[in-house]
């Protein structure tokens, strides 16, 4: 084993190899020496003993050792592999970073010169956090409601919940759900949290609005009003109510608004009586309020009557006016569309008036000791008819005994049917009645 700088042994047995180095110069020597072991493997590695976190989570990181075996030919490295999740090695560690949720493996071999051991393994659960809940219920409830909120669906990798209830409600927790009583509570939300080993979820909220029986309203509008006026009645607008109930009394019609805060009302045919409402939400009715209406007559003329007198006669007609109501009256009437001047302190029912005017007659107003104008209808028309004129005019000349006739013309004014009487040498004749024809022969 001489020879060179480099030796290159082949060597077949075991034992403690001793290498000595000699070297002369200038009549000095030097010496120096190595020895190594050299052991005879007869088998590989027994497996060894792995440790590490069997229940990590998505994302974390852990570490595995591997243990050498007691016992047999000792290893000179590991060989590891890893299913669900990345990794790096050093000597007998395994550093891994779990990316897959599930089922997982972390699996060793310790390695010599005549290969590698049996694997080691390890069956690790690789875990999730928790979902953000699927909370579920309602977001509107009335005061005084005793209500569930509830997971749904649950989540399995959730092993318990956390729960917030703000508004002043009271709650029971049931786990994956709780019940929530509303008495004396406000608007608030309902928040839950889902947590296992990986962790805590987000939060998930319900914002609930609490709704409350609407309050009792308040009624605006004229107490007092006159037989067919239409008046308008309001409430104040109540956040709470999504409705009005509103009745009216017999006779009375709401004619626009119903179902609002504001209504209108022909009083046309009514009688005394109360305007009620109440304020309605889907958690109830409010207490009912209620408006007294007095509800004023008003009086009422009308004219009939009419007739026709002959011009320079000197003749009247009467026209006649019907009363309703309280006397006094004011009555103004019209010829013609012109008014005339008004009747003041009329006490008689009905009232006559005797004209010779002629004209068409229509009431124009009517007041009385009432605080609703009157009604006023109808008309009577008055008319003088010129006096009638007949011209009796032609002549003629027949035998005696002949048996022939003379035509006579009259020619009538004035308006048919006429009756005319004429007299022959002073003698009066009968009457012909029933004229229509003119000239009449």
């Amino acid at each position: 084993m001489s020879g060179g700088n480099t030796l290159t042994p082949t060597i077949n047995q075991p034992g403690t190899y001793t290498l000595t180095v000699t070297q002369t110069f200038m009549g000095v020597t030097c010496t120096g020496q190595a020895s190594v072991t050299v052991t005879q493997n007869t088998a590989v590695p027994n497996p060894p003993t792995v440790t590490g976190p069997l229940n990590p989570c998505t994302n974390a990181v852990s570490t595995y050792t591997a243990t050498p075996s007691s016992s047999g030919p000792a290893p000179t490295g590991y060989t590891w592999t890893v299913t669900g999740g990345t990794f790096t090695t050093t000597g007998n560690t395994a550093t891994v970073t779990w990316t897959t949720a599930g089922q997982g493996s972390v699996c060793v071999t310790a390695n010599n010169a005549c290969g590698p051991s049996t694997q080691a393994c390890l069956t690790i659960n690789v875990g999730v956090g928790p979902a953000v809940p699927a909370l579920v219920g309602p977001a509107s409830v009335c005061e005084g409601d005793v209500l569930f909120y509830v997971i749904n669906p649950a989540d399995p990798n959730t092993a318990s919940y956390t729960w917030t209830v703000g508004g002043n409600a009271s709650f029971t927790n049931l786990g994956d759900s709780i019940e929530v009583d509303f008495s004396g509570a406000t608007n608030g939300q309902i928040c839950v949290t889902g947590t296992n080993p990986c962790g805590t979820s987000a939060q998930s909220c319900i914002a609930v609005t609490v709704l409350d029986v609407p309050a009792q309203p308040t009624i605006s509008g004229l107490a007092s009003v006159c037989d067919g006026e239409i008046a308008t009645y309001s409430v104040g607008a109540d956040p709470n109510a999504t409705s009005y109930n509103w009745t009216v009394p017999a006779g009375a019609t709401i004619t626009a608004g119903a179902g609002t805060n504001s209504i209108t009302i022909d009083w046309t045919g009514s009688n005394n009586g109360n305007v009620c409402v109440r304020a309605l939400n889907a958690c109830g009715q409010s207490p009912q309020t209620c408006f007294a209406v007095t509800v004023n007559d008003a009086p009422t003329a009308v004219l009939s009557g009419g007739g026709a007198f002959c011009a320079g006669s000197g003749g009247t007609i009467n026209l006649s006016i019907d009363l309703s109501g309280t006397s006094p009256w004011d009555i103004t009437y019209a010829i013609n569309g012109v008014a005339q001047p008004t009747l003041v302190g009329v006490t008689t029912d009905p009232y006559i008036i005797t004209t010779s005017t002629p004209g068409v007659y229509t009431l124009v107003s009517l007041d009385n000791i009432a605080p609703c104008p009157g009604l006023v209808s109808g008309s009577g028309t008055v008319t003088v008819n010129p006096l009638p004129s007949a011209l009796l005019s032609g002549s003629g000349s027949i035998c005696q005994g002949s048996g022939d006739c003379v035509q006579l013309s009259v020619l009538l004014t004035g308006t048919q049917p006429w009756s005319v009487q004429f007299s022959l040498n002073g003698t009066p004749q009968a009457p012909i009645t029933g004229i229509v024809e003119n000239p009449y022969v």
